[in-house]
């Protein structure tokens, strides 16, 4: 499931700054930080920025940002991870060593 937010400013810079500060509220709200909150704030301030300054737009601007819920990403990862079990030698062999054990190598033959 998908959540969409669109952010509907004025091209003016006190439109950009308010659309800003409302960006800076939802990733607040889906508690968004490091890294990927920057890369969001980054391509936000880019994309506006060139909008306002060089589109010269004749009405309200609106952004809309997309998230995937939290169910989405995890069902996406199991996906991801019932391929990697069922599809590669690696991920079989994993499979395979947690359901029955490593094999017991100590690096030398102690039965003879």
């Amino acid at each position: 499931m998908e959540t969409t937010h669109v952010l509907r400013f004025a091209p003016t810079a006190d439109g950009f700054a308010d659309a800003a500060t409302r960006l800076r509220a939802i990733l607040d709200a889906r508690q968004i930080h490091g890294r990927h909150r920057h890369d969001i704030e980054i391509v936000f301030d880019e994309v506006a920025t060139n909008i306002v300054n060089h589109g010269r737009p004749s009405g309200p601007v609106e952004a809309s940002i997309r998230f995937e819920d939290e169910t989405t990403i995890g069902a996406k990862l199991q996906r991801a991870e019932l391929d990697y079990l069922l599809h590669s030698e690696a991920g079989s062999r994993t499979l395979a060593e947690n359901y029955v054990g490593l094999p017991l190598d100590f690096g030398f033959n102690s039965w003879s």
